[in-house]
């Protein structure tokens, strides 16, 4: 989607820089560039008007390490960008990289994600493969991670979330009608496995027959039997 707000600022010093704020029912979609310069006069621009609505560019009243702190409110939406070079505030949906693929996501600044945050993840764990969240400073972790499972296999971790800074918390919740998943604090940041089905859970009210093949496919998913990934990836 390319680069979709750029700013240059004169210095930390004498420019408390660009807060950029996603509101309610606004997305933006594509990099964040800022940072700060020698001298000169602070500058912004939007390079794909269509690419960003609902949003709202102001001075910060606080100073922050980043030239930018991006600030997405509960109802806006981030997606398809590679690079925030920016403090991150989530309180709305943040999809990493393209909704459908496997990609990456590099947050230069630091990383809070609030109560009614959400985290969109695509994951092949049958595959060894998914979106990756990377944080140059510290992140501090709460609300919900969705995950859009290409396929899901027991045991099988995922290296979700990579911090150079420091890791504080973890998400809230994971979203999955089907399984239990866990998160492990690493020491490179958090990774995330499914732990357990429930493919019998009496919210169902599963029938005898029902009941059967819903405990014949736990059974299979203990097995990490990754060749029932892709079904396991497609019933949740």
């Amino acid at each position: 989607a390319g680069r979709a707000v750029e700013y240059l600022g004169v210095s930390r010093n004498n420019d408390d820089g660009l807060q950029v704020v996603v509101e309610d029912g606004g997305a933006l979609t594509g990099d964040i560039f800022g940072a700060y310069a020698g001298g000169g006069d602070g500058a912004v621009t939007v390079d794909d008007l269509n690419s960003v609505s609902a949003i709202a560019l102001s001075a910060p009243a606080l100073r922050h390490t980043a030239a930018v702190r991006l600030e997405n409110q509960e109802g806006g939406v981030l997606s398809g960008a590679r690079r925030y070079r920016a403090d991150v505030l989530n309180d709305g949906l943040m999809v990493i990289g393209a909704q459908s693929g496997i990609g990456r996501l590099r947050i230069f600044g630091d990383f809070v994600q609030g109560e009614t945050g959400t985290t969109l993840a695509t994951v092949d764990f049958a595959g060894g493969r998914g979106d990756v969240l990377s944080v140059g400073d510290d992140a501090v972790l709460g609300g919900t991670l969705r995950i859009n499972a290409l396929s899901i296999v027991g045991g099988i971790s995922h290296p979700l979330l990579s911090v150079d800074g420091d890791l504080s918390g973890r998400f809230d919740s994971i979203e999955s009608g089907l399984f239990g998943f866990e998160q492990t604090v690493t020491s490179e940041g958090l990774a995330i496995r499914a732990a357990e089905a429930r493919f019998d859970d009496p919210a169902f009210a599963l029938s005898a027959r029902e009941s059967g093949v819903a405990a014949y496919l736990g059974d299979v998913f203990l097995t990490s039997d990754t060749a029932f990934g892709a079904l396991f990836g497609d019933l949740d």
